[in-house]
Protein backbone atom coordinates (compact mmCIF):
# COMPACT_ATOMS: atom_id res chain seq x y z
CA UNK A 1 0.00 0.00 0.00
CA UNK A 2 0.89 3.52 -0.96
CA UNK A 3 2.32 5.74 1.89
CA UNK A 4 2.08 9.88 1.18
CA UNK A 5 3.64 12.83 2.71
CA UNK A 6 1.41 16.10 3.13
CA UNK A 7 3.02 18.53 5.43
CA UNK A 8 4.64 16.70 8.34
CA UNK A 9 2.07 13.55 8.75
CA UNK A 10 1.93 10.20 6.41
CA UNK A 11 -0.66 8.65 5.66
CA UNK A 12 -0.77 5.41 3.98
CA UNK A 13 -3.95 5.43 0.82
CA UNK A 14 -6.77 3.47 2.87
CA UNK A 15 -6.33 5.81 6.12
CA UNK A 16 -9.84 6.76 6.96
CA UNK A 17 -8.39 10.84 7.66
CA UNK A 18 -6.54 10.81 4.60
CA UNK A 19 -9.47 12.43 2.38
CA UNK A 20 -9.43 15.31 4.85
CA UNK A 21 -6.21 15.67 4.39
CA UNK A 22 -5.94 15.40 0.45
CA UNK A 23 -9.27 17.85 0.86
CA UNK A 24 -6.98 20.71 3.14
CA UNK A 25 -3.65 20.14 0.98
CA UNK A 26 -5.74 21.04 -2.16
CA UNK A 27 -7.14 23.93 -1.04
CA UNK A 28 -3.42 25.07 0.07
CA UNK A 29 -2.17 23.75 -3.50
CA UNK A 30 0.31 21.39 -1.44
CA UNK A 31 1.82 18.62 -3.34
CA UNK A 32 1.58 14.98 -1.37
CA UNK A 33 5.09 13.41 -1.83
CA UNK A 34 5.07 9.68 -2.51
CA UNK A 35 7.39 7.78 0.05
CA UNK A 36 7.88 4.62 -3.10
CA UNK A 37 11.71 5.83 -2.59
CA UNK A 38 14.35 8.59 -1.81
CA UNK A 39 14.13 11.23 -2.70
CA UNK A 40 10.17 11.33 -2.52
CA UNK A 41 8.78 11.48 -5.88
CA UNK A 42 5.77 15.14 -6.06
CA UNK A 43 1.86 13.97 -6.81
CA UNK A 44 -0.45 16.44 -7.49
CA UNK A 45 -4.49 16.22 -6.13
CA UNK A 46 -7.40 15.72 -8.31
CA UNK A 47 -10.91 16.16 -7.17
CA UNK A 48 -14.22 14.55 -8.70
CA UNK A 49 -16.84 15.93 -6.43
CA UNK A 50 -16.78 15.60 -2.92
CA UNK A 51 -13.73 12.93 -3.62
CA UNK A 52 -10.04 13.72 -3.95
CA UNK A 53 -7.40 11.32 -5.63
CA UNK A 54 -3.53 11.34 -5.70
CA UNK A 55 -2.19 11.46 -9.21
CA UNK A 56 1.04 11.35 -10.56
CA UNK A 57 2.77 14.31 -12.00
CA UNK A 58 3.02 13.91 -15.85
CA UNK A 59 5.83 11.34 -17.48
CA UNK A 60 6.65 10.88 -13.71
CA UNK A 61 6.13 7.00 -13.72
CA UNK A 62 9.86 6.69 -13.94
CA UNK A 63 11.02 7.96 -10.80
CA UNK A 64 8.69 5.71 -8.41
CA UNK A 65 10.01 2.33 -7.02
CA UNK A 66 8.85 -0.44 -9.79
CA UNK A 67 6.66 -1.75 -6.64
CA UNK A 68 4.41 1.62 -6.70
CA UNK A 69 1.30 1.32 -8.47
CA UNK A 70 2.50 4.79 -9.40
CA UNK A 71 5.56 2.94 -11.34
CA UNK A 72 5.50 2.80 -15.03
CA UNK A 73 8.67 2.39 -17.20
CA UNK A 74 10.88 5.32 -17.62
CA UNK A 75 9.64 7.42 -21.22
CA UNK A 76 13.11 6.68 -23.05
CA UNK A 77 12.03 3.29 -23.07
CA UNK A 78 8.71 3.69 -24.98
CA UNK A 79 7.63 6.47 -27.66
CA UNK A 80 7.39 8.93 -25.60
CA UNK A 81 11.27 9.51 -25.61
CA UNK A 82 11.47 10.62 -29.14
CA UNK A 83 8.89 13.83 -28.20
CA UNK A 84 10.64 14.78 -24.86
CA UNK A 85 12.02 17.52 -24.82
CA UNK A 86 10.90 18.58 -28.28
CA UNK A 87 7.06 17.89 -28.97
CA UNK A 88 6.30 17.66 -25.32
CA UNK A 89 8.72 20.32 -22.56
CA UNK A 90 8.07 19.73 -19.21
CA UNK A 91 8.23 22.17 -16.53
CA UNK A 92 9.92 20.59 -13.24
CA UNK A 93 8.43 23.53 -11.12
CA UNK A 94 4.58 23.46 -12.36
CA UNK A 95 4.50 19.59 -13.44
CA UNK A 96 2.50 21.33 -16.66
CA UNK A 97 3.78 19.71 -20.08
CA UNK A 98 3.91 22.10 -22.87
CA UNK A 99 3.00 20.44 -26.12
CA UNK A 100 3.87 21.37 -29.83
CA UNK A 101 1.62 19.76 -32.62
CA UNK A 102 1.89 18.99 -36.03
CA UNK A 103 -1.82 20.43 -37.00
CA UNK A 104 -3.27 23.41 -37.51
CA UNK A 105 -5.84 25.18 -34.40
CA UNK A 106 -7.05 27.38 -36.95
CA UNK A 107 -8.46 26.86 -40.50
CA UNK A 108 -8.15 29.69 -43.16
CA UNK A 109 -10.85 29.79 -46.32
CA UNK A 110 -12.92 26.66 -47.11
CA UNK A 111 -10.09 24.52 -48.64
CA UNK A 112 -8.49 21.42 -46.83
CA UNK A 113 -4.73 21.46 -46.82
CA UNK A 114 -3.21 19.90 -50.12
CA UNK A 115 -0.37 17.00 -49.89
CA UNK A 116 2.50 18.30 -52.31
CA UNK A 117 2.79 16.67 -55.80
CA UNK A 118 4.17 13.42 -55.95
CA UNK A 119 3.43 12.45 -52.08
CA UNK A 120 0.69 10.58 -50.88
CA UNK A 121 -0.70 11.08 -47.52
CA UNK A 122 0.04 7.75 -46.49
CA UNK A 123 3.77 8.30 -47.20
CA UNK A 124 4.05 11.62 -45.20
CA UNK A 125 6.59 10.61 -42.08
CA UNK A 126 5.82 12.08 -38.65
CA UNK A 127 7.95 14.64 -37.47
CA UNK A 128 9.51 14.08 -34.14
CA UNK A 129 9.49 17.62 -33.04
CA UNK A 130 5.65 17.98 -33.25
CA UNK A 131 2.98 15.82 -31.91
CA UNK A 132 0.36 14.40 -33.94
CA UNK A 133 -3.51 14.63 -33.85
CA UNK A 134 -3.16 10.29 -33.18
CA UNK A 135 0.40 10.90 -30.57
CA UNK A 136 -2.06 13.82 -28.92
CA UNK A 137 -4.99 10.93 -28.25
CA UNK A 138 -2.18 8.56 -26.83
CA UNK A 139 -0.73 10.77 -24.51
CA UNK A 140 -4.22 12.07 -23.33
CA UNK A 141 -4.86 8.52 -22.47
CA UNK A 142 -1.50 7.60 -21.29
CA UNK A 143 -1.76 10.84 -18.61
CA UNK A 144 -5.07 9.72 -17.58
CA UNK A 145 -4.10 6.76 -16.95
CA UNK A 146 -6.44 4.86 -18.96
CA UNK A 147 -3.67 2.58 -20.28
CA UNK A 148 -3.60 0.42 -17.27
CA UNK A 149 -5.96 -1.34 -14.70
CA UNK A 150 -6.42 -1.30 -10.99
CA UNK A 151 -8.68 -2.85 -8.84
CA UNK A 152 -10.22 1.18 -8.21
CA UNK A 153 -11.39 1.08 -12.12
CA UNK A 154 -13.67 -2.03 -11.12
CA UNK A 155 -17.06 -1.38 -12.09
CA UNK A 156 -16.49 2.21 -12.67
CA UNK A 157 -15.14 2.00 -16.63
CA UNK A 158 -18.40 4.48 -17.58
CA UNK A 159 -18.05 6.89 -19.75
CA UNK A 160 -18.41 9.89 -17.59
CA UNK A 161 -15.91 8.72 -15.41
CA UNK A 162 -13.46 8.14 -18.63
CA UNK A 163 -13.86 11.63 -19.60
CA UNK A 164 -13.15 13.02 -16.66
CA UNK A 165 -9.93 11.62 -16.13
CA UNK A 166 -9.36 12.73 -19.59
CA UNK A 167 -9.72 16.35 -18.63
CA UNK A 168 -7.98 16.40 -15.70
CA UNK A 169 -4.88 15.03 -17.72
CA UNK A 170 -5.34 17.85 -20.04
CA UNK A 171 -5.43 20.37 -17.18
CA UNK A 172 -1.87 19.40 -17.00
CA UNK A 173 -0.97 20.71 -20.31
CA UNK A 174 -0.54 23.58 -21.88
CA UNK A 175 -0.58 24.21 -26.06
CA UNK A 176 1.25 28.03 -27.18
CA UNK A 177 0.63 28.72 -23.26
CA UNK A 178 -2.66 28.23 -22.94
CA UNK A 179 -4.39 25.09 -21.33
CA UNK A 180 -5.19 22.22 -23.91
CA UNK A 181 -8.51 22.04 -21.71
CA UNK A 182 -9.42 25.18 -23.56
CA UNK A 183 -9.40 23.35 -26.94
CA UNK A 184 -10.66 20.10 -25.94
CA UNK A 185 -13.96 18.91 -26.17
CA UNK A 186 -15.19 15.63 -24.58
CA UNK A 187 -18.77 15.12 -24.39
CA UNK A 188 -20.72 14.65 -21.34
CA UNK A 189 -22.78 11.22 -20.82
CA UNK A 190 -26.38 12.15 -21.96
CA UNK A 191 -29.35 11.74 -20.19
CA UNK A 192 -32.52 12.93 -21.98
CA UNK A 193 -34.26 14.46 -18.74
CA UNK A 194 -31.30 16.51 -18.62
CA UNK A 195 -31.22 17.52 -22.34
CA UNK A 196 -31.95 21.29 -22.59
CA UNK A 197 -29.00 21.74 -19.77
CA UNK A 198 -26.26 19.63 -21.72
CA UNK A 199 -26.78 20.98 -25.25
CA UNK A 200 -26.72 24.81 -23.37
CA UNK A 201 -23.39 23.47 -22.06
CA UNK A 202 -22.33 21.79 -25.42
CA UNK A 203 -23.16 25.27 -27.54
CA UNK A 204 -21.36 26.99 -24.98
CA UNK A 205 -18.35 24.86 -25.82
CA UNK A 206 -17.98 24.69 -28.48
CA UNK A 207 -19.30 28.47 -29.40
CA UNK A 208 -15.64 29.41 -30.09
CA UNK A 209 -15.33 26.94 -33.09
CA UNK A 210 -18.05 28.98 -34.87
CA UNK A 211 -16.97 31.01 -38.12
CA UNK A 212 -15.98 34.50 -37.14
CA UNK A 213 -17.19 37.43 -39.17
CA UNK A 214 -13.55 37.67 -40.10
CA UNK A 215 -10.16 36.48 -39.63
CA UNK A 216 -9.23 32.82 -39.12
CA UNK A 217 -11.29 30.39 -37.71
CA UNK A 218 -10.73 28.61 -34.23
CA UNK A 219 -10.56 24.47 -34.25
CA UNK A 220 -11.31 22.55 -31.26
CA UNK A 221 -10.04 19.04 -30.66
CA UNK A 222 -12.87 16.30 -29.77
CA UNK A 223 -12.26 13.19 -28.15
CA UNK A 224 -15.44 10.89 -28.37
CA UNK A 225 -16.38 7.35 -29.38
CA UNK A 226 -17.86 6.90 -33.09
CA UNK A 227 -21.18 5.12 -33.02
CA UNK A 228 -21.42 5.14 -36.71
CA UNK A 229 -20.37 6.48 -40.11
CA UNK A 230 -23.40 6.75 -42.51
CA UNK A 231 -23.16 8.05 -46.12
CA UNK A 232 -24.45 11.91 -46.18
CA UNK A 233 -25.88 13.92 -49.15
CA UNK A 234 -22.13 15.10 -49.51
CA UNK A 235 -19.61 13.04 -47.75
CA UNK A 236 -20.13 11.05 -45.27
CA UNK A 237 -21.65 11.71 -41.40
CA UNK A 238 -20.15 10.97 -38.13
CA UNK A 239 -21.95 10.19 -34.78
CA UNK A 240 -20.24 10.25 -31.77
CA UNK A 241 -21.83 8.57 -28.90
CA UNK A 242 -23.36 11.38 -26.28
CA UNK A 243 -24.46 13.63 -29.12
CA UNK A 244 -28.03 12.68 -30.21
CA UNK A 245 -29.20 14.90 -32.83
CA UNK A 246 -25.58 16.67 -33.59
CA UNK A 247 -23.41 14.90 -36.36
CA UNK A 248 -20.34 15.76 -37.72
CA UNK A 249 -19.63 15.57 -41.72
CA UNK A 250 -16.39 14.36 -43.00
Amino acid sequence: MRRFRIGSAVYEEGAPDLQAALANAYARTERPLCLCREPSCPMYIARIGDLHLIKRMPLSGGGHDPSCDSYESPHELSGLGALMGSAIQLDPQSGMAALKLDFSLSKTGSRAASVPAGQSSASATADPRRMSLRGLLHYLWHEAELTIWTSRWAGKRHWWNVRWHLLEAAGQMTVRGDPLANILFVPEPFRAENRQAIEHRRNAALGMALPPKSGPRKLLVLVGEVKEIVPARSGQKLVIRHLPGFPFII
